[in-house]
Order: C-alpha cells, then sequence, then structure tokens
C-alpha cells in the first residue's frame, strides 16, 4: 500500500559505471508505470532490454523523466509522445517525509 504514494523515484548505476557505459537491466519498467501517484522518474544507467521507454507511457501522473544510456531518439520520442519533461525531480520537503 505505501508504494501507492510515491511521488518521486531515482534509479541509478554506481558512480563508477557511468564513464564504462554499464548499465542494470530490468525486465520492465511497468511496475514503476503502475505507481499511481508517480509525478518525477530517474532512471541513469537503468533499462530494459528493449532500450525502450515505452512501457512508462501508461504513467498515469508522470511529469518529469530524466534518462541516461538511453538511444539519444528514444527520451526525445518519449517526451513528444507524452508531453513529459526532462526536468530535474524536485527534492523532497521536510513534510514529505513523514
Amino acid at each position: 500500500e505505501g508504494l501507492r504514494h510515491l511521488r518521486t523515484v531515482r534509479l541509478a548505476t554506481s558512480p563508477g559505471w557511468d564513464s564504462s557505459g554499464k548499465v542494470t537491466v530490468v525486465d520492465s519498467l511497468q511496475p514503476l508505470a503502475n505507481l499511481p501517484g508517480l509525478k518525477h522518474l530517474e532512471l541513469f544507467g537503468i533499462q530494459p532490454a528493449s532500450r525502450s521507454l515505452q512501457e512508462l507511457e501508461s504513467a498515469p501522473e508522470l511529469v518529469s523523466l530524466r534518462a541516461s544510456k538511453y538511444p539519444a531518439e528514444e527520451p526525445r520520442r518519449f517526451y513528444m509522445a507524452t508531453g513529459v519533461t526532462d526536468a530535474i525531480a524536485p527534492s523532497p520537503g521536510v513534510a514529505d517525509w513523514s
């Protein structure tokens, strides 16, 4: 039940992987898309085998997405298809920590 209230999710590989181009491959992004309150998502070095963001197109409240290690055209395609921006997720306020 608690995951229903997640608004911001940041997933990233180890910073040491950045220059090597390594990624963590996940089975699906659909569980993230199914989070009803998700507004901001950052995926740095995290991707499905398809290297597509298409599963996130069904995220009902998504406002911003930042993603790295995807083919350059994929984030652009996603932003055009959804109207989601590449804005940086806001820092949580103290009230958000309760």
